[in-house]
């Protein structure tokens, strides 16, 4: 994650979901194997698509919040003059579907359709 400060108004956070990910599953001392843009092996896959799913349901706001206070140090004159904290929107957003298979066959028996 980092985030960029345009000016005092305008803040863009990026988070990258894989890497969320695997500092959660470094936690949780979830073992995984990372290479280039995937994880070809995590230990327990369910949990890490619990980890993943939560992501849907956190309170973005707040999160971008706290971020803020931490990062943009006009924050506090910009809240005491405005009598508001930031509004926030989603700029841009990919949502990614993973495939995980086992075996090379398997991929090759549908590689045609998802290209």
């Amino acid at each position: 994650m980092h985030v960029q400060i345009q000016n005092p108004f305008e803040i863009q956070i990026y988070l990258i979901g894989r890497e969320y990910l695997k500092q959660a599953l470094d936690k949780e001392l979830i073992k995984y194997e990372s290479y280039d843009n995937c994880l070809p092996l995590i230990e327990d896959i369910e949990k890490a698509q619990e980890i993943i799913d939560k992501l849907e349901n956190k309170k973005w706001d707040r999160f971008s919040d706290v971020i803020i206070k931490k990062n943009n140090p006009l924050f506090l004159e910009i809240e005491n003059i405005f009598h508001k904290g930031y509004k926030w929107c989603i700029h841009q957003c990919e949502y990614s579907s993973d495939i995980m298979l086992k075996k090379r066959e398997e991929l090759e028996s549908i590689y045609p359709e998802l290209i």
